[in-house]
């Protein structure tokens, strides 16, 4: 079939997928490229009474881990990136420019296929996208911090920076 794009919304999602349904009432199945076209084609196949449709999506937001884990059949399978990964290679890059040593122009961070089998493996949940983010960013300071870098926070914890205070 042809793709169709939803300009990261949820609701030109949820009506694409009610056109290509009403068009194609036997289309099999859906790739979601991100979590807001996932929410939308979810809540457009629902609403179109597809139960049969396959539905790919591309993130791992609660919604989505809400519904994998419902069975409803709102979602199949989620791609689900590793934040914690993305975001400590992104911060290791940022020290070794600040300290003047090579950074990597392009770093490829793995992706975890989420189902309801293996839902709970502690292997995978672990990449399942988390509301609140404060025990993985205190994780990270703390590993930061082993490697030389401060986290400085104001009174108020309304600014966080970083610190480098030059290595061990």
């Amino acid at each position: 079939s042809e793709t169709q794009y939803s300009h990261n919304s949820a609701e030109t999602a949820a009506q694409v997928i009610s056109a290509a349904l009403a068009a194609d009432p036997d289309l099999a199945g859906v790739f979601a490229a991100n979590l807001f076209t996932a929410q939308g084609v979810a809540t457009g196949a629902k609403q179109a009474g597809a139960t049969d449709l396959k539905i790919v999506g591309f993130d791992a937001g609660p919604d989505q881990v809400k519904q994998l884990e419902a069975g409803d059949g709102l979602h199949d399978a989620l791609v689900a990136q590793q934040p914690y990964t993305i975001g400590y290679e992104g911060v290791m890059q940022a020290v070794a420019a600040l300290n003047g040593a090579p950074t990597t122009a392009d770093i490829q961070t793995p992706s975890s296929v989420v189902t309801a089998d293996n839902i709970t493996d502690p292997e995978v949940s672990k990449f399942l996208y988390k509301a609140d983010c404060d025990s993985a960013a205190v994780g990270l300071v703390q590993e930061l911090g082993d490697l030389g870098v401060r986290d400085v926070v104001s009174g108020d914890n309304a600014r966080r920076g970083l610190d480098v205070s030059g290595g061990r």
